[in-house]
């Protein structure tokens, strides 16, 4: 029994390992995700404080912080390989060449270069620098716009592009470089700068304001939670499952209010259309049945 489960965690840091470097591989550093549900999973399974555990917690912390820097130092160069300069947020490079490119940055990665680094990865922690630029702009040189930053997002987001022929193409940095004052790099130079969903509930009704519509966010949240743990399935552990696979497309306060709602929008919809159609058919192929009358699924003792 001991080793099977030796074997079972061996298999799980193995594929964790996998997943997590398999992460670098791609544009937009998914190797995040990983960590995430990592953390979640650790503090979910801890019983009790211990001083032992603290102390590795720390050490872990710490070393996730310093691979942050590191991360934020070559992230840019790397990305820039990745995409071959198309100026597309693409990889268009074999994977044996990513991870030659990603060790050799790593390597030369110097000490003057993490001071720097350590300024950015901080505000990429915290995001709150193109929030604090917007606020000082907004009401003093551009007015709140009272709703109507919000009413184009959902119609852009909910309008078919057949319907509106003359539909312009998403790009948060255009709104950022607006509300900040701050020019960017934007779609046509393969990258993005949102402001987030905070800031847009700032922008249309002010600080006071965006409280009543962060509210209304949360309640729309709620009501999904409920609506799938109820009605995915009558098995509670699946419904859980689904919940989490929801939920897991809105774990940043980064995404700007066009790509939220739009992400929102059609996952539930998805969502909607596998409770209906697919999940009935995933629950009876997974659930063990009954036995026949005079058949046992056990073996006799």
């Amino acid at each position: 029994m001991c080793l099977l489960k030796k074997e079972k965690f061996n298999t799980f840091y193995l594929f964790i390992a996998l997943e997590f470097v398999n992460g670098f591989l791609g544009f937009f550093s998914d190797f995040k995700t990983v960590i995430y549900f990592l953390v979640i999973l650790i503090f979910s399974l801890v019983e009790k404080l211990e001083f032992k555990k603290v102390v590795l917690v720390a050490i872990i912390g710490i070393m996730l912080g310093f691979f942050g820097i590191v991360w934020t130092n070559i992230k840019g160069e790397y990305r820039a390989f990745l995409n071959g300069g198309a100026r597309s947020q693409a990889v268009t490079v074999e994977r044996d060449a990513a991870i030659d490119k990603l060790v050799n940055l790593t390597g030369k990665v110097s000490n003057d270069g993490l001071d720097g680094s350590v300024i950015d990865f901080l505000d990429r922690l915290q995001y709150t620098y193109h929030f604090a630029k917007t606020i000082d702009r907004m009401p003093s040189v551009l007015p709140f716009e009272g709703g109507a930053n919000w009413l184009r997002t959902l119609e852009f987001t909910t309008t078919p592009r057949i319907l509106n022929p003359d539909k312009g193409i998403y790009d948060a940095t255009e709104k950022t470089k607006k509300y900040t004052g701050i020019r960017y790099a934007g779609r046509l130079q393969g990258t993005s700068f949102s402001l987030g969903y905070f800031a847009d509930c700032y922008i249309d009704f002010g600080l006071y304001g965006m409280m009543g519509l962060l509210f209304v966010i949360g309640m729309l949240y709620r009501y999904f939670y409920a609506y799938l743990l109820r009605k995915s399935s009558n098995n509670m552990v699946f419904n859980y499952a689904v919940v989490g696979a929801f939920f897991a497309e809105f774990n940043a306060l980064e995404m700007d209010s066009t790509y939220f709602f739009g992400r929102l929008f059609s996952t539930a919809v998805v969502f909607f259309l596998l409770i209906r159609f697919f999940f009935p058919w995933v629950i009876n192929y997974i659930t063990i049945k009954p036995e026949k009358e005079g058949h046992s699924f056990f073996l006799n003792e």
